[in-house]
């Protein structure tokens, strides 16, 4: 409208001052978007709509009529048909969605209601399934199941964060939904802490051995243990029942009050039964996978009693508002892109077509055609997406022909001129639909293709009866010109700045283990502070390895014209393996935060860093676990012929500074340990009222994860150094 509003007759002649004009302003416009922090979304749709205006401008012969500014719109302009459409699919949106205010509806917001409550009853029932077993005398098949068991709780815990990121446009955080909404993202929240106890308390029942002492313990502590279980599922449960209705009753605390005492109660016959089974107050070494169940229980209680304290209290949670949303979005449009090469890839394939649009292609398309340029706006891949892009373009021109096609022939068969022709194409263009978007939302790999299927379909079942030609010249045309688009926006993907997958993938799998690694060297040195945001430290963990996952299925898709073809089984076991790496360090964290809190716990801490063996086996995990992952990388990142032999070099030098195994015995070093950690809680003299305080509890649930870390990566290198060394002595050998 603005450029109307100037020259109301657009260009007239070539190289006119409107064409300046145009010109420069199109080109301003577009690099703003190309290259500052816009939503993807946003960016496709303003550059699409714009170069259709700027090419209708350009065109001394167009026929089209935009209007002259905002107070001179002309309803037939070309430009306030979209604008008028896109209000009126906003508002036929938002009246679906308008239910979900009262929660009346199968929304994000109903679906994550129906996640949670199952979430919750599921949860309680595998606590309730552990805390059995481990009362057992005997290992069983059983522990596989549940461990299996613990991994879906977490892929259902990861759903129910999905359905809640895409209900917050159903209630802006507003009234009734407002709440349920908030009050679920805290339910989400501590559910992904209590499933990595889960998946913790997993390799700690396939590592216990179930012997004379444990039984005696379990005989002991199983109906305390039973109650705390069941007061803690009934209460999880219950307050998961508030949530979803979005009120809080305060004057419901009764379960609040039973699993207060019910911790306390635990902890006394706990305590009890081991001053009874081991004829000492001491930690011993075959009571450690039992103080770290007991400590993992515990803060299992702890996390609950705390969601239903936020729920019965009725405090206000977290929301953000369409204001503060609109600010947080505002803010960060200024900032540039950091990968220059996605900047320049973007710039050369939109404006490459742009021009081939400008110009026109003899045979192909007029000059002045915007059709290439805006199909390339939405081509446009991410920073590393070289290999989705190339997928994602195929999928859209399947898409785009197999609707047209479709749409033609099925126009043919049901809109025939008879008086049922309305009804029969409107019925076979609502069965169409409903197929398609059924093929958009469920599998996700054809999304690209039901959506564009159905655009283009329509578009062919819309036409009065009578215009059955199969393919017209108009949609060959289309086809032609979406190729076009294809084929230029893959040419700069590939050809252009564009960093491979591959390293990339290499990149995030190495920060990934460093973060693990650094954290386990920092957590028992007395000289470098703990950072006690435990959240911050696990969503650090967390979008690492959801990184490091999502990169590596890129790299399986990205060209590799002139490289050797990617090492995904080998990167997927790493990436597997690292994954109770990273929640054995976020559960390190919390216990050493734990002890951090307590300046009466400072002796246990000092005691766990101060024997020679502890030392010996953190300096044994971090130089083991560094090389370790200097070899994986090498050996994912051999790319060429050349680079066949680099693994075997790296394996050589990295044999050489690889540190000895232990020289102790790792019995000798848990007793060395375990010595020191008992006088460290002498010294402390605490009294707790719960085992996720207990200093015993505390001290038995850092030496095993220390211990589950060391052998997770002496299991690490020696994958490493087969994958490695082995591989690459055999290359050499042919």
């Amino acid at each position: 409208m603005f450029r109307y509003s100037c020259y109301p007759n657009g260009v007239n002649e070539v190289y006119d001052s409107a064409w300046a004009f145009a010109v420069m302003d199109s080109f301003v416009f577009c690099a703003i978007f190309l290259f500052f922090d816009f939503d993807a979304g946003t960016r496709m749709c303003a550059l699409s709509f714009h170069v259709g205006c700027t090419a209708a401008f350009l065109d001394p012969d167009t026929e089209d009529i935009y209007s002259e500014g905002i107070r001179n719109m002309d309803i037939s302009a070309g430009d306030i048909g979209p604008f008028v459409g896109a209000i009126i699919g906003y508002i036929l949106a938002l009246l679906i969605i308008g239910p979900a205010i009262q929660g009346n509806i199968k929304s994000g917001l109903a679906h994550a209601q129906e996640m949670a409550i199952k979430l919750a009853w599921h949860e309680g029932q595998l606590w309730t399934g552990i805390v059995k077993y481990f009362r057992g005398s005997d290992q069983t098949i059983e522990v596989d199941y549940l461990v299996q068991q613990a991994f879906l709780a977490q892929e259902r815990t990861a759903q129910l964060n999905a359905n809640l990121g895409n209900s917050w446009w159903e209630c802006f955080d507003s009234g009734r939904t407002g709440l349920i909404r908030g009050h679920l993202l805290e339910l989400h929240e501590r559910m992904s802490y209590m499933n990595d106890w889960l998946r913790g308390l997993g390799v700690a029942m396939q590592s216990e051995d179930f012997g004379a002492e444990h039984d005696a313990l379990m005989s002991k502590v199983s109906a305390s243990m039973l109650r705390l279980n069941s007061c803690t599922a009934d209460l999880l449960y219950h307050s998961c029942c508030l949530a979803i209705g979005g009120y809080s009753p305060e004057l419901d605390s009764y379960q609040l009050d039973e699993d207060v005492k019910a911790p306390k109660a635990f902890k006394e016959a706990f305590e009890q039964g081991r001053k009874e089974v081991y004829k000492s107050d001491m930690l011993a070494e075959d009571s450690i996978e039992e103080h770290f169940v007991a400590f993992a229980l515990s803060s299992y209680a702890d996390y609950v009693e705390m969601l239903a304290e936020d729920v019965l209290s009725g405090s206000k949670v977290k929301r953000v508002s369409i204001m503060q949303s609109t600010i947080d979005g505002i803010k960060s449009i200024p900032c540039l892109n950091p990968d220059h090469g996605y900047m320049v890839r973007c710039f050369v394939a939109f404006f490459g077509s742009a021009f081939i649009g400008y110009v026109g292609v003899p045979g192909l398309m007029k000059p002045y055609s915007a059709g290439v340029a805006s199909t390339a706006a939405i081509l446009i891949s991410s920073s590393g997406g070289t290999g989705s892009a190339i997928v994602s373009n195929m999928n859209r021109f399947l898409g785009i022909a197999g609707g047209s096609v479709l749409g033609s022939v099925l126009h043919a068969l049901a809109v025939p001129c008879t008086p049922w022709a309305p009804l029969s194409g409107f019925v076979m263009a609502f069965i169409y639909l409903g197929i398609s978007f059924f093929t958009k939302f469920k599998p996700p790999n054809y999304g690209f293709i039901g959506m564009l299927s159905a655009i283009f379909a329509l578009k062919q079942l819309f036409k009065p009866c009578g215009q059955d030609e199969s393919i017209g010249r108009a949609e060959f045309e289309s086809l032609q010109t979406q190729m076009l688009a294809i084929f230029v926006s893959t040419a700069a993907d590939v050809f252009i700045g564009n960093q491979s997958a591959g390293h990339l993938a290499c990149h995030s799998y190495k920060e990934l283990l460093h973060t693990v690694l650094e954290s386990s060297r920092d957590a028992f040195d007395p000289k470098k502070p703990i950072d006690a945001d435990r959240r911050a430290f696990r969503g650090k963990l967390v979008g690492q390895y959801a990184q490091a996952e999502l990169i590596g299925h890129e790299a399986t898709i990205e060209p590799r014209i002139y490289r050797l073809p990617w090492n995904g089984s080998f990167y997927d076991k790493l990436v597997e393996q690292s994954y109770q790496d990273t929640v054995n360090s976020g559960l390190l964290r919390f216990a050493i935060v734990e002890v951090e809190r307590n300046p009466k716990l400072k002796p246990l801490l000092e005691a766990m860093t101060s024997s020679p063996a502890a030392k010996a086996i953190i300096h044994e995990i971090y130089a083991r676990g560094t090389l370790s992952v200097a070899l994986a990388v090498a050996v994912m990142k051999k790319d060429s012929m050349s680079a066949l032999r680099a693994p075997l070099k790296v394996c050589k030098a990295l044999t050489a500074e690889m540190p000895k195994p232990l020289d102790l015995d790792l019995n000798a070093a848990m007793l060395d340990i375990l010595a020191e950690v008992n006088g460290g809680i002498a010294k402390s003299k605490l009294s707790s009222a719960k085992a996720s305080e207990d200093g015993y509890c505390l001290a038995g649930t850092l030496g095993l994860l220390k211990f589950l870390l060391l052998f997770s990566f002496l299991k690490f290198s020696s994958c490493c150094f087969y994958s490695g060394c082995f591989a690459a002595n055999r290359r050499a050998a042919m």
